[in-house]
């Protein structure tokens, strides 16, 4: 090429003088200049016959054009480097890698982008490559080697696990060790790691620098043992991300909110969420468990130990949690629910409906508390908590109580919807305090004097104060079977604008009681000696309904209120109030007046009683009884 060019050169200065145009040489000199560059160029790309097929400016722009080389020691290409980032230092650059290069210590800077096509970087033991600029590469294995590539300030936005040798076709051993080659990589970076297939995974603990976004199909399956323990933040959709018989705690991960369907629930009324909502609820702790979908159902009981963890359930959806789970142990004193929570700090449920199945064949209970083989499976309980509130919750058909809460330090149980529970809607006791407000909890019990609790704050196993500050008001408790409303054992009680209807016991009951009970073997609790004192009532519209009344196989209609000390070993103090209050319709009683109040044969039980305002309609047997 260059010998035909010098031809040219020698005919051109023959035939110059020949030449009616003048032709300055510099022209001539620029000329050959351009055909010698594009002669270079030309022997380029013919020599290098085994190079990728990219065309010309791609190749101007590779590695390959600095010097790098598949061919070349570590220390050869280093220097490529070096002239790679000399040459780029005041541009931003993309920079091709189409070979299988090894590479020794050095630092890509932040304004050179890796476009890696086909090309890959092996590391020797003890080398780092730090890697501030940008990279382009799709989901293969692009780094290899013993050595540690850092991302710390790089600008790439995203990495794949597959970068690093993680792929769904490894087994978890291999994924184990591509994981902790990605973990040695980010360690110092907040760089989105995109989980885009389903990986096996063995034991370990994914970082805090470990920021996770799943999507497509990706998601972790761990076997029988093995726990994934992840303690940065992540991104996923509403589906399931979690596979396999293995654990994923996600209990200090970085994410405010959770969903069910992670863990593989359905909402589908089919799907049986036992383990699914097992394993999201103990994940649960200080985070926001969500439920989106209408009806998960479970075949058992779920038992979560909080271990001191807070615990917040929402749905967007009014999301139903249902179970035909029937079986109890037959023990009084128990806690057993079908969702049972303990252990906790601050417990938070909203927006949930819990539907059980009390009204099938064969789950009632029967008369006689505490006789063997009871059902006291009760659908909610929470106990040996910290605050507990309920707000917009749906609980129906519990076989024993809807929700069963005590020893914790208060409850709060607000707009919410409990009924048609064998026993009672909300059976409270050992709270330090609880307030029952603006709810309809109506339609609890089975036609037995002794069951059919709308709110009772009860005096159970106990303490000589069971309740402290007590405020059960503006609630709807309609056709309860028992009481609609009942506290014993308490001080500081409010019952202020309830709307009750349909009794067949109390309207309203708190007594203080001591001896023995005939409802509780001796052998539970043989003596109670326990006070409810300064208590106040008022504002309450208390009717019964004698068309439902005579329907009942059992009815003995005591009193509308019926408040102060039972017997003569109780503790007395303190204030009665009843005012204002409402009663229709009470002449069905045939033992006592619409308003019936307890004092100790000596006189000391109260300090002060004040009775006024009220109005009754149908008294029966007289308006006051003291």
């Amino acid at each position: 090429m260059k010998r035909r060019l010098l031809y040219i050169l020698l005919l051109t200065l023959l035939l110059m003088p020949f030449v009616k145009a003048q032709v300055r040489m510099d022209q001539v000199t620029g000329l050959l200049d351009s055909l010698f560059k594009k002669a270079d160029k030309d022997s380029v790309s013919q020599d290098v016959t085994d190079r990728p097929t990219f065309d010309q400016s791609i190749y101007l722009r590779s590695f390959d054009h600095y010097g790098g080389a598949d061919t070349n020691t570590a220390a050869e290409n280093k220097i490529a480097l070096d002239s790679m980032e000399t040459t780029l230092t005041n541009d931003t650059s993309e920079v091709v890698f189409a070979r299988k290069y090894i590479l020794d210590q050095d630092t890509i800077p932040d304004n050179i982008t890796m476009n890696f096509i086909g090309g890959t970087i092996t590391l020797g033991a003890g080398d780092t490559l730090r890697i501030q600029g940008g990279i382009k590469a799709g989901r293969e294995q692009i780094f290899f080697g013993e050595g540690v590539v850092d991302f710390s300030g790089t600008s790439t936005s995203l990495i794949y696990p597959e970068w690093f040798g993680v792929s769904q076709k490894n087994s978890k051993t291999l994924n184990k060790s591509a994981f902790e080659v990605l973990e040695r990589a980010v360690s110092n970076d907040t760089s989105e790691i995109y989980i885009t297939e389903k990986y096996i995974i063995d034991d370990d603990t994914l970082p805090s620098s470990m920021n996770l976004n799943f999507s497509g199909k990706g998601g972790f399956f761990l076997g029988t043992g093995d726990t994934l323990k992840i303690l940065g933040t992540f991104k996923a959709p509403i589906k399931q991300i979690f596979h396999g018989t293995g654990y994923v705690d996600i209990t200090r991960a970085k994410v405010d909110k959770i969903y069910p369907e992670w863990f593989g629930a359905k909402g589908d009324s089919a799907t049986d969420n036992l383990t699914p909502l097992g394993r999201i609820f103990l994940n649960g702790g200080n985070k926001e468990i969500v439920f989106t979908d209408s009806v998960y159902r479970v075949s058992a009981k779920i038992n979560t130990n909080l271990q001191g963890k807070d615990l917040s359930v929402t749905s967007t959806n009014n999301s139903k949690l249902f179970s035909l789970y029937t079986t109890s142990a037959g023990a009084y004193e128990t806690s057993e629910a079908v969702f049972e929570f303990s252990n906790g700090g601050n417990i938070s449920i909203e927006g949930v409906t819990f539907q059980g199945t009390s009204r099938s064949a064969g789950v009632k209970i029967v008369p006689g508390l505490g006789t063997a083989g009871q059902n006291y499976l009760s659908l909610l309980s929470i106990h040996d908590a910290g605050n507990v509130a309920l707000s917009g919750v749906t609980i129906t058909n519990a076989i024993y109580a809807g929700i069963r809460a005590f020893d914790v330090d208060k409850i709060s149980i607000t707009n919410s919807i409990i009924d048609s529970c064998n026993y009672a809607g909300a059976f409270i006791y050992r709270a330090g305090q609880g307030t029952v407000t603006g709810n309809e909890i109506s339609y609890n019990g089975i036609s037995s004097y002794a069951y059919g609790y709308g709110i009772s704050f009860s005096h159970r196993w106990g303490e000589a104060v069971d309740n402290q500050g007590v405020d059960i008001s503006f609630n709807k408790c309609f056709y309860n079977t028992r009481k609609a409303i009942d506290f014993h054992n308490a001080i500081g009680v409010k019952v202020l604008s309830n709307h009750i209807k349909g009794y067949l016991w109390d309207a309203i009951a708190g007594v203080n009681e001591a001896g023995s009970d005939p409802d509780v073997p001796a052998e539970i609790d043989p003596l109670w000696a326990k006070r409810v004192t300064d208590v106040l009532i008022a504002y309450n519209y208390i009717e019964n309904d004698s068309a439902w009344f005579v329907l009942q196989t059992y009815g003995d209609s005591h009193s509308a209120i019926e408040v102060g000390s039972y017997s003569n070993t109780a503790i007395g103090g303190g204030s009665i109030i009843v005012h204002s209050n409402i009663i229709k319709n009470q002449n069905m009683s045939v033992q006592r007046a619409p308003i019936f109040v307890f004092l100790n044969t000596d006189g000391t039980a109260h300090e002060a009683i004040s009775i006024k305002d009220n109005i009754i309609w149908d008294a029966g047997i007289c308006d006051l009884a003291i």
